[in-house]
């Protein structure tokens, strides 16, 4: 808890009372006698950010990009799956340098690698060899290259370096082509005429567009002929401009400027900034301007410090009251709280976690929080393991257990903080044995409705057996009065069928109905879709007809197989109501349920799931051509108790059951769904891939 002493705030006001007047008589004195200084001119500060915005990437980003040797290892095969994945690699280049485009030539100046580009099509296939860039590049040098595309039509800086192999060899060259844009943003900052040219003095960048594609006065014709020879500026026609020297007083458009000229470090080219006679400024003046200001500033700056010191102690008791507000929330909060250090000593908690585990808070003071564990050995070191790779967990299950060794069923959200220099973790206890117990209870309730719907489909089964018994004990009673006893081990044999079937029918029925915890197990999903769907055939009409495609050859899974059952059954179920009793058309009743097997990546998934982090699931997909269901209601799916069927066909439980199980598995539902189309339930469970 902050505590500021009282006496502070005089200790403030003494030492820096006299620090401040200080350099207000400083700042007055200068202002009074002002020393000679240098200010900077309007050029300077144009091309410090020119020169900013050209090397944003620390350097010739193309150069950087070759050095990095990333890039080599695709170009030492001809294989085309290898240029694939370099286009890929170019294009996230060209996004993260916020680039127009990306590209590698060959030591021909053939280009055979690029990303997309801004305005028109990759530049793969198309030859660049007579780009001064490009010869300079193959003669090992980096080069910085102002020009305009020749495919794109669009201006940019051609940043290009040579790409060696191991052996130094030059075996390609990268290019990297940023838009123009980023110099002329710094450049239309200003009304007067403001503009960058080459070393050959073509204008290439201006805040005045007519003024492209000019070329100050004098050239020489050779290096005209050497600029269209070498398409710096594609077919545009370069025109003359006037005569420009540095200091100069020169006339445009009938006004008189002064000329500022700047080289552009590193680059050979020059800013040229035309200043009109109001913008010219009498430097006379500027610093005792200067100085003044700087004093006006630090004696704002001197106001606002006392005025802070005064509200810093009204802020004191504010800040005290939160404390005292946030610790009686802390101690009266419905939940149990705790702070413990990393060794798990408690550091401190609240009423509600003394009361949870019935111990005095002065015992808990000096008790560890692995006492309250079930099970600390085990528990402990797996906590501790899952909050470094995520610093928190929310709604992570415990076993935990109170002073008379009764067992609690706890939900805990753990978060890792710094405190004082030390990491310490606090947490947020729930106790969730009676929300379990209730969701048990649910859970049996839905089942017992799946099992009313299946059983008058599943009574037409038991009555074909039964018969099929009678029958066959009939032909016995018949053989064994006309000693005709050949064919009674044939007829015992169809007993003995009849009754293994009717038998497992009452096995699946029966591991349905059984209320005990699930155990889990490895599952084959394929061979348990099938036997679901031999009893599901049976227990739907006539008009829906079922089918199966199972797509992968991975279907198994890590889970409880009654309530993997339970989940499969209960959508299937749906899927026939909605073709059936929620269909009010008599005539158009039926319809066509499809589940299908398949392989997920992770990768396919993010979109839907973005914290799903197995690189495997099972995807069971189950269609139907039902009434669908409607946008407005879609999002209230898995509430408990929430159907869109009628209320005495259905209790609105089973997709609720569905969610819960599927979450405790690690898997993940969604569905689509479009009103008289039909809706598919798209279910995954994490592959078990075990050896």
């Amino acid at each position: 808890m902050l505590r500021i002493k009282s006496n502070r705030n005089l200790f403030f006001t003494i030492v820096s009372a006299p620090l401040f007047i200080t350099i207000l008589i400083l700042a007055v004195l200068t202002a009074i006698n002002p020393r000679d200084r240098q200010n900077p001119t309007d050029c300077d500060i144009i091309t410090r950010n020119i020169a900013k915005s050209l090397y944003a990437f620390e350097g010739n980003p193309a150069e950087t990009l070759s050095e990095s040797n990333i890039l080599q290892p695709y170009l030492f095969t001809n294989r085309d799956e290898y240029l694939e994945e370099l286009d890929t690699h170019l294009e996230g280049v060209k996004n993260s340098l916020k680039a127009d485009i990306v590209y590698i030539m060959d030591t021909n100046g053939l280009v055979i690698a690029s990303s997309s580009a801004v305005g028109s099509d990759p530049l793969t296939g198309n030859n660049y060899g007579f780009r001064p860039y490009f010869r300079k590049a193959l003669r090992g040098e980096a080069a910085i290259y102002p020009g305009l595309g020749v495919t794109t039509d669009q201006r940019g800086i051609y940043y290009s370096a040579p790409l060696r192999e191991r052996g130094g060899k030059i075996i390609a060259v990268i290019v990297i082509k940023v838009n123009v844009n980023r110099l002329e943003k710094e450049l239309y900052k200003y009304d007067d005429p403001t503009f960058i040219i080459t070393k050959e003095q073509v204008i290439f960048a201006s805040n005045r567009p007519e003024l492209l594609y000019h070329y100050i006065l004098p050239i020489d014709e050779s290096t005209l002929e050497n600029i269209y020879r070498s398409n710096q500026f594609a077919s545009t026609e370069l025109r003359p401009f006037i005569h420009i020297t540095n200091d100069a007083t020169i006339t445009f458009k009938n006004r008189d400027y002064y000329a500022q000229m700047v080289p552009l470090k590193n680059t050979g080219w020059k800013l040229i900034k035309l200043n009109s006679d109001r913008s010219l400024t009498n430097s006379k003046y500027s610093n005792k301007i200067y100085a003044i200001t700087l004093s006006s500033l630090l004696f704002i700056l001197a106001l606002i410090y006392y005025i802070a010191l005064y509200r810093f102690s009204a802020r004191e008791k504010e800040l005290n009251a939160d404390i005292k507000l946030y610790k009686n929330l802390f101690s009266l909060g419905p939940d149990a709280v705790c702070v413990t250090d990393i060794e798990g000593s408690i550091l401190s908690h609240n009423e509600a976690f003394s009361q949870l585990f019935g111990y005095e808070p002065k015992t808990i003071e000096s008790m560890n929080i692995r006492d309250f564990y079930a099970d600390p050995e085990t528990d402990r070191p797996r906590l501790l393991y899952r909050l470094d790779l995520k610093k928190s967990l929310r709604n992570y299950i415990l076993v935990m257990k109170t002073k008379d060794g009764k067992l609690l069923r706890t939900s805990n959200s753990l978060i890792r903080i710094d405190h004082k220099g030390n990491q310490v973790i606090e947490s947020v206890i729930r106790d969730i044995s009676e929300a379990e117990i209730e969701k048990r209870q649910l859970r049996t309730a839905q089942k017992r409705e799946m099992i009313g719907i299946m059983s008058s489909g599943l009574a037409h089964d038991f009555n074909n057996i039964l018969a099929a018994i009678n029958a066959s004990a009939s032909l016995i009673r018949y053989s064994t009065n006309n000693d005709q006893s050949g064919g009674i081990e044939e007829i015992v044999l169809t007993i003995e069928n009849a009754v293994e079937k009717g038998s497992t029918l009452v096995k699946r029925i029966s591991s349905l109905a059984r209320h005990e915890e699930g155990k889990y197990s490895l599952i084959d999903l394929a061979r348990l879709l099938n036997e679901i769907h031999d009893i599901f055939r049976k227990t739907v009409p006539s008009n829906i007809k079922t089918t199966i495609c199972l797509n992968t050859d991975r279907s198994r899974i890590k889970g409880d197989p009654v309530q993997i059952e339970q989940v499969i059954l209960n959508i299937l179920i749906n899927a026939s109501h909605s073709m059936s009793i929620m269909k009010q058309d008599q005539l158009n009743k039926g319809g066509t349920i499809t589940t299908t097997l398949e392989t997920v990546e992770k990768n396919d998934l993010i979109s839907f799931f973005p914290t799903c982090d197995n690189d495997f699931y099972i995807c069971i997909s189950i269609s139907d051509t039902g009434v669908g269901i409607p946008s407005d209601l879609q999002e209230r799916v898995f509430e408990p108790f929430f159907t869109t069927k009628d209320k005495t066909k259905g209790s609105g439980l089973g997709l609720s059951m569905v969610f819960d199980i599927i979450k405790q598995h690690g898997g993940l539902i969604r569905f689509e769904s479009e009103e008289n189309r039909g809706t598919t339930f798209f279910i995954y469970f994490p592959y078990a891939n075990i050896e």
